[in-house]
């Protein structure tokens, strides 16, 4: 009985303890199963169903409107794709804001100076995902004033590669918002529509700050070791433009000692694949700067080091003969080249490949070089032997005359002679012989190619006669300005100074001397260095690529396009500034130089305004055109004339 009541009073304490953990239990499962429908329901009114199913989920979210801010969300269920609109709400306080706005500023224009990791660390979409995206590209017109960091995240929500994009930002934006998304302030737009006049001081503002440290060797050493990543990422071109092109290959000497980077970008600026170039390098050289050489070389079929290499001496033979070494090699080689066209690392093109193939054709089989009477202080050169050392010096010794019929001219380093031509200088033996007296002369490039190019016996050269006389302004090889010529055009002088800085009197160009440059008929400029102008060589950059692919059928690419207003004024103007046509309206005239800015350029020196075009260009016609558009490399941007 004891027994019994002792279990019975422990029954009765436990029963209440026993029914509260039921109820807690019952609570517990309620609540889970409160909250999981609640989560269902939030998510059927949060995602949309994009793929993975034929029936689409309703959702709560209206789509964003123009007024909204707003980030997208992808995510994954089940098999299913679905997409989610967040709304941005205005939380934080002016301050607040302000303070974030400005590190967001500051950390995108520092992000941005390497793009390649901006893309692949901001997580940016590179490949087109689907076929049906691929072969349907769509259009977008951004306009924009402030919050950087919601710009970029509107963007990355909406980028394919197989897209174009058109950027428009509000002049009252601040300069820091219009720096972090177009970072290498105006220049070259301005320039190429010839607004320079009257707004030096300006753009000089704008364009500060103007030079830059290059590139190692070191870095080439590394980059080229991936071949085809090299010449993806430095922007080669790596087919024949044009049928024209295609058809006439172009020989290029290419003779340098320094400066790796200024080597890469000439290189760049007047690489065609059905083209040779021959590369000379001093022997003096550091050891570094050849082996980057040879590294980046060895990722083309079609460049080579010369097989025998000088050490060049400035103003003595070596350097004549560091083309003679060229000239025998591509001789040799397999590609049946038209003309060759000789260079050093501190030229840049002023023409297209195709230009220059045009004006080579006009030529029709003539040479072209500057090659005129000798003025007497000049016969010293060659009337007295120099001896080479370290240097070159004159001794007391008169030569005996040059072993040649026709009188002696002088001219420059520079040539643009036929196969022909090259082929007679190997083989002929009055050439060898004076080839022989040469070698002791000062200077002897400035004096033997423009005395071949007047001897009679050496195919299509000119005539001996004063009437045939050839300036340096008139051949179409090289665009120097000279110190000692340079001054007021309306007082007589050849050309306006220099604006960037004169090297043995020679001018380095600067920015300023970008339009005059622009007018030449030469085919390329001595000097260009990054150190003295950066500017200058990215802005050339940039035009030889919107015109190298452009080409004359650039209107007719864009004639989809035109049709859509909010469009057609970005086009128009990018396609008026590539012909060279100046704009006519009184913002284009009169504020260009103060509102336009051109795109931001890759750390590597490309300029990505050109390459961001060459990539319209591509996809433009997809509208109309079947045929499958190439792959693309980034993005394309551009700033429409409001700007």
């Amino acid at each position: 009985m004891n027994m019994s009541s002792r279990a019975l009073k422990h029954t009765s304490a436990a029963l209440p303890i026993a029914l509260l953990v039921a109820a807690g239990l019952g609570l517990a499962v309620f609540a889970l199963v409160k909250a999981r429908a609640r989560r269902r329901l939030c998510w059927n009114r949060s995602y949309e169903r994009l793929s993975g199913g034929s029936i689409n989920m309703p959702h709560g979210v209206p789509e964003p409107d123009s007024g909204d801010e707003v980030d997208v969300v992808y995510t994954s269920r089940g098999g299913s794709v679905y997409r989610r609109y967040s709304f941005i709400h205005e939380q934080d306080t002016d301050a607040d804001q302000n303070m974030d706005e400005n590190m967001c500023l500051n950390f995108y224009i520092n992000a941005t100076k390497d793009c390649p990791a901006f893309i692949e660390k901001r997580s940016f979409i590179t490949v087109p995902l689907s076929e049906e995206e691929k072969h349907f590209p769509i259009t977008f017109s951004i306009v924009i004033h402030e919050k950087i960091e919601m710009f970029k995240r509107l963007l990355r929500a909406i980028y394919a590669p197989q897209n174009i994009y058109c950027i428009h930002v509000d002049l009252k934006s601040p300069l820091e918002f219009q720096t972090a998304l177009f970072v290498d302030l105006p220049g070259c737009l301005a320039i190429i529509t010839g607004n320079i006049e009257g707004k030096k001081t300006n753009l000089e503002a704008l364009l500060a700050p103007r030079t830059r440290t290059s590139l190692p060797a070191d870095f080439y050493i590394t980059a080229a070791k991936d071949c085809p990543a090299f010449i993806e990422k430095r922007s080669f071109i790596t087919v024949p433009l044009s049928e024209e092109e295609k058809h006439f290959p172009i020989a290029f000497s290419i003779v340098i000692h320094e400066k790796i980077e200024m080597f890469e970008r000439l290189l760049r600026a007047i690489y065609a694949p059905q083209n040779i170039y021959c590369i000379h390098v001093d022997l003096k050289s550091p050891l570094e700067f050849q082996t980057a050489v040879r590294s980046i070389v060895s990722c083309f079929p079609n460049i080579f080091i010369a097989s025998k290499l000088e050490s060049v001496v400035y103003a003595a033979w070596p350097r004549v003969q560091a083309d003679l070494n060229c000239m025998k090699d591509l001789l040799n080689s397999n590609v049946q080249w038209k003309y060759l066209l000789n260079t050093c690392g501190t030229d840049f093109p002023i023409k297209t490949n195709r230009e220059m193939v045009m004006a080579l054709k006009a030529l029709n089989g003539r040479n072209n070089m500057e090659s005129e009477a000798t003025v007497p202080h000049k016969k010293l050169r060659w009337q007295y032997h120099f001896e080479v050392t370290g240097t070159i010096t004159q001794t007391n010794v008169k030569k005996s005359p040059p072993p040649i019929s026709s009188p002696m001219f002088q001219g420059n380093a520079y040539f643009v002679v036929s196969r022909a031509f090259v082929k007679h200088v190997m083989e002929d033996r009055e050439v060898q012989k004076f080839i022989e007296w040469e070698k002791d002369t000062y200077s002897p490039d400035e004096h033997f190619w423009a005395t071949l190019q007047r001897m009679p016996s050496v195919p299509k050269s000119m005539p001996a006669n004063a009437k045939y006389d050839t300036s340096d302004m008139l051949a179409i090889a090289h665009a120097v300005k000279w110190s000692y010529l340079a001054g007021d055009v309306n007082k007589g002088a050849p050309y306006s100074d220099c604006t960037g800085k004169y090297q043995r009197e020679v001018c380095v160009y600067g920015a300023g001397d970008l339009l005059w440059l622009l007018q030449q008929h030469h085919l390329f400029a001595n000097k260009f260095d990054p150190e003295v102008d950066d500017v200058a060589i990215r802005c050339m950059e940039s035009i030889l690529r919107f015109r190298a692919l452009g080409q004359d059928s650039l209107s007719m690419k864009f004639g989809t396009l035109l049709q859509f207003p909010r469009y057609s004024a970005c086009i128009a103007y990018v396609v008026s500034a590539l012909k060279g046509e100046a704009l006519q309206s009184p913002l284009q005239q009169e504020e260009v130089a103060q509102k336009l800015f051109t795109m931001r350029q890759r750390k590597e020196t490309v300029a990505i305004f050109a390459i961001h075009f060459r990539n319209i260009a591509e996809e433009s016609e997809w509208a109309a055109s079947t045929s499958e558009p190439e792959p693309m490399q980034f993005g394309k941007t551009w700033l429409s004339p409001e700007e």
